[in-house]
């Protein structure tokens, strides 16, 4: 024998003797669970609680109150299948080593209540069993299941219910100390096998990581979006939103043709950044909602049912930051789409609640809503037409007399103006400021409009005493007074209710006549200087002279 052998020779002599692998006992139970929840469902149910973590969750929840080995695998399980949810994993074969649920596997005959732990080197039946009792006393898979259900349902999106394989392999290990004192360790592992459902199956015990993945991806990219648009006003941040949805989806008109309701109505494929995942109508009003419930905005937006023309549709109705309520359709806001590109983002609209809305041809009722008449109100004016600008007022004359109204009339509808610090009712455009006092009179003047106030204009006037001397006064019995009957007549007064014609008092030389609104417009042309004070509570005709006022009835 060559002499270079002999170390190697005497190193093999020497190796240990190695068991051969532990071949594990395996005793399995089928597990079936009924709930009337589908997995698409469910599926909605993750894309919310993932998009929106659940607040107010349960103080603690059912799986924290199983027995101990039962807890710790509840506890593995919930990590495992949240991780299948999101993509990270996809197998649903779940195999958890002993060591890892059990805080004890290796028992002396004293802790097991046996007399021997073995019989002549091998491990006693009575042992194995005395080993599995403190294993069953602890653990049951079908309750580890339901405690699963019943707290993670939507993380179990995936997960058919039909069947879950419970399996257990169990090993012993006899172990000797140096002084002769046996014991037994428990080798081995739970595994739960669950079934995927039809729609995300790559295989039995195989999910289809693209969903979860998908909406991994789709949250992440919305906030993006968010953060990019944080610091615009909430207009700008709204119609952002509105061309970044536009961008990253289209009109899924296959799906039209699918009786199921699954992806393309949910949020997800418009995020995913998938140029072959595109949405229904849902999808882009559901994305709109949660990229402005993302912000830090005080807009609220909400999503709801009806028809569009007919046809069943979502848009969303947005509370701006004056309070007031305006219709976005930014599915019909996209390429190709009848309000393209912004003819349906942030409008007014005519209707009511119940007969539904119109705008721009297109007609919206509502159906299966939650929402109050307040929340599905719309305004009449759109949102850049509701902001009221610098009010131009028509007060072609800077003096009036004591005892009757001045007369300011503005360019455009407001609800109400804010005359120095005071706010004041507006029906149309007419306001009557009150001039009981003589005196001079200056006020600023801002419009008010659906919450917006306008930058302000001012007006400055002069009052008089009521003018003094001759005084034609008709009687209430003449009900109309003809064409020229007082042509040319002088008069510092004149006070009449009935019918005027035209030219009535034409060239005449008259400082304040009281009229009623039966009077013709050229009634009294040709006079210079002369103030009318309409007698009526309602007006809303120009004689083109210098101003008119109404009378004060007070």
């Amino acid at each position: 024998m060559h002499i270079a052998l002999l170390p190697l020779l005497l190193f093999l002599l020497f190796l240990p003797v190695f068991a051969s692998a532990m071949v594990y006992e395996e005793t399995t139970e089928n597990i079936i669970i009924v709930t009337e929840l589908t997995n698409k469902d469910l599926a909605t149910g993750y894309i919310n609680n993932y998009l929106y973590p659940r607040k107010n969750r349960a103080p603690h929840l059912t799986g924290t109150t199983l027995p101990a080995i039962s807890k710790n695998v509840y506890s593995r399980m919930r990590t495992l299948v949240s991780e299948v949810a999101a993509g990270e994993r996809t197998s649903t074969i779940f195999q958890i080593p002993f060591d890892d649920i059990m805080e004890q596997t290796t028992f002396t005959a004293e802790e097991l209540d046996v007399d021997d732990i073995a019989m002549d080197g091998a491990i006693t039946q009575e042992t194995k069993n005395a080993v599995l009792a403190v294993l069953n006393a602890s653990y049951n898979a079908t309750d580890v299941v339901l405690a699963l259900l019943a707290d993670s349902p939507y993380e179990l999106y995936w997960f058919d219910k039909g069947s879950t394989l419970a399996t257990r392999g169990v090993g012993y290990k006899l172990n000797v100390d140096d002084n002769g004192t046996e014991s037994v360790t428990l080798l081995g592992y739970i595994k739960l096998s669950m079934s995927v459902a039809e729609e995300y199956v790559a295989d039995v015990y195989e999910v289809d990581p693209k969903f979860g993945q998908g909406v991994h991806a789709a949250t992440e990219n919305a906030k993006a979006i968010v953060d990019k648009y944080e610091d615009y006003d909430p207009y700008d941040r709204l119609l952002a939103y509105k061309d970044a949805i536009c961008e990253l989806t289209s009109y899924n008109y296959a799906a039209l043709n699918d009786t199921s309701y699954g992806n393309p109505w949910q949020l997800i494929w418009v995020f995913d950044g998938d140029e072959e995942t595109n949405v229904v109508c849902e999808g882009y009003a559901k994305a709109f909602q949660y990229l402005n419930d993302l912000s830090s905005s005080t807009v609220t937006v909400i999503s709801p049912q009806g028809y569009m023309n007919g046809e069943s549709h979502m848009w969303n109705i947005v509370t701006m930051d004056n309070g007031i309520n305006y219709l976005v359709d930014v599915t019909n806001c996209d390429s190709g789409m009848a309000g393209y590109p912004d003819k349906l983002f942030l409008v007014g609209a005519q209707g009511s609640v119940d007969d539904g809305f119109t705008v721009n041809g297109t007609h919206y009722t509502y159906s299966r809503n939650i929402y109050s008449t307040t929340d599905l109100s719309i305004s009449k004016r759109s949102y850049l037409e509701a902001r009221p600008h610098t009010p131009v007022i028509t007060f072609s004359s800077r003096w009036g007399y004591s005892g009757y109204g001045m007369v300011l009339r503005l360019d455009e509808e407001v609800d109400a103006v804010l005359l120095d610090d005071e706010v004041i009712q507006v029906e149309g455009n007419d306001i009557v400021i009150w001039t009981d006092e003589v005196g001079d009179y200056s006020y600023s003047v801002a419009s008010i409009r659906d919450g917006f106030t306008s930058d302000t204009a001012m007006i400055e006037f002069t009052v008089y005493g009521e003018p003094d001397g001759t005084v034609l006064r008709i009687p209430d019995s003449i009900e109309q007074i003809e064409e020229e009957a007082f042509s040319g007549i002088q008069a510092d007064r004149v006070v009449v209710h009935c019918r005027v014609d035209d030219r009535a008092f034409a060239d005449s030389s008259i400082t304040l006549a009281e009229i009623g609104e039966d009077t013709s417009r050229s009634a009294f042309e040709g006079c210079e200087g002369i103030t009318l004070a309409v007698n009526e509570p309602e007006f809303g005709f120009s004689y083109g002279l210098p101003f008119i006022v109404r009378r004060n009835e007070k």
